[in-house]
Parts: C-alpha cells; sequence; structure tokens
C-alpha cells in the first residue's frame, strides 16, 4: 500500500487519540460516521484498520471537508496548488489569502481545499510543508473507498445511521464545543438506532455522558463506548 499522508497537519496526540479508538472497535465494522469531522487522522485509521468500511464524515464547516474533497477530486491539482501558496507565505502573503477567503466564495473545489489547507497549515507554524507522495496516496485511497463528506450538523446524521454502524463522537473543545445535555441527547438517540458509539480519551472533561469506559484499553488513557459497542466487541472476541 502507498504511503497515505493528510492534506492538513495532524498531530502526534491526534493520530494518538485516533489508533487508541481503532484498536478498541470490533474486528468487522461495515459503516462508520464521524459527525465531528476534524483533521482525518481518525477516518485515516479507520480506513487502515476496515478498508471496505462504508464511511461519514460531517462538518458545518465546509473548509474542514474541502481538502478532502479536492484531493479525491485531484490530488496533483491540489498538491500544485498548495505548493503555490507555500512558495509564497510570508505574514503579508498568508494576510491577503485570508483577506481572499472571508470575502470570496471561490466554487473551484480545488484551489478552495489547497487555500483551506493552506490557511490550516500557516495557523499552526511559520513554515507549509507539501507531501507530494503522501497526498497522492491519499488521493487513490479515497477514491477506492466508500467515504461520504457531508456539510451537515450532528443530529443530521441520525437517518443515515444503520444497527451496529460505529459512531465516533469527538466534539472540538472551544468554539464548536458541545454541553453535555446536547451530547447526552445525541449519545442516546444513536442508542435507540443501534449504533456503538465510541469516543476517545476526553479532553478538558472528566468524561463522556450517556458512556462509559470499554474493557481491555490503557487505562490511564480509555476509550469509551455504550452498550451496542461493548456487545459488538464480545461478538467479535467469541468469534476469534
Amino acid at each position: 500500500m502507498s504511503r497515505v499522508s493528510a492534506p492538513v497537519p495532524v498531530g502526534a496526540r491526534s493520530r494518538h487519540r485516533a489508533h487508541l479508538v481503532a484498536a478498541m472497535l470490533p474486528e468487522r465494522v461495515d459503516g462508520y460516521h464521524e459527525p465531528w469531522f476534524d483533521d482525518g487522522a481518525a477516518l485515516l485509521a479507520m480506513l487502515a484498520a476496515h478498508p471496505s468500511v462504508s464511511a461519514v464524515v460531517a462538518s458545518r464547516d465546509e473548509d474542514a471537508l474541502a481538502p478532502w474533497e479536492a484531493v479525491r477530486l485531484d490530488a496533483a491539482g491540489f498538491v500544485r496548488e498548495l505548493r503555490f501558496h507555500a512558495d509564497r507565505h510570508r505574514p503579508p502573503y498568508l494576510a491577503a489569502v485570508r483577506a481572499e477567503a472571508e470575502r470570496s466564495d471561490e466554487q473551484d473545489l480545488v484551489r478552495r481545499g489547497a487555500r483551506a489547507a493552506y490557511l490550516r497549515a500557516a495557523a499552526t507554524g511559520d513554515s507549509v510543508s507539501v507531501d507530494d507522495a503522501g497526498v497522492r496516496g491519499l488521493g487513490r485511497l479515497l477514491r477506492d473507498s466508500d467515504v461520504t463528506f457531508a456539510t451537515s450538523a450532528p443530529f443530521e446524521l441520525l437517518p443515515a445511521v444503520r444497527d451496529d454502524d460505529v459512531v465516533l463522537i469527538d466534539p472540538a473543545v472551544g468554539t464548536d464545543a458541545v454541553d453535555d445535555r446536547a451530547l447526552r441527547s445525541l449519545v442516546n438517540a444513536l442508542t435507540a438506532r443501534g449504533a456503538a458509539v465510541v469516543a476517545p480519551p476526553p479532553r478538558g472533561r472528566d468524561g463522556w455522558p450517556g458512556l462509559a469506559v470499554l474493557d481491555g484499553g490503557d487505562p490511564a488513557e480509555p476509550v469509551w463506548g455504550n452498550g451496542a459497542l461493548r456487545r459488538l466487541r464480545k461478538d467479535s472476541a467469541r468469534n476469534l
């Protein structure tokens, strides 16, 4: 399998949390939903562990999805556009691109995705790197996989969730944070539909409402889940 890289920066901590979750899933996962799509670490871990999974990842922020959609559409074009920005990366140029993004509704998906990726990378450091081979590998992976990118709010995923689908609960900490009451309501609704709900070690909170710590993981960094997930994991263990 060719090397695969996300089109936006992914920190070591994010990758670690994604692999903690992937290790606690049942042997077979047919459907996967991610209502708070961010840097894609969880999606890449899921596709590595379950290549045939049918995945739906969603965000209310179109620019969070645009780099991934652009890479699937035209990885070479995305790399070319991102390198254009990276070669010109200086504070005045960055300010100009930010201003353009605020006033312009770019219709070209590849250009919009590269611009969003550039702005995200620029926010994390003084340089912007372009992983040509890794991004091209991602493009091939996405074209060969069943992944849907949806601009929607978390509750809007409910009609698409099937019995035993895995749903990752990991809302952002900060401006897009979700209060416990809303989060518990979503977990309860997903559980009522028969979904296996999973959540990584909490950040900035004591635990996940409606979920419990799963057995068998790292006690220092516990992964959380609901009863449906525990049942699927037990069924997988019996079938080994």
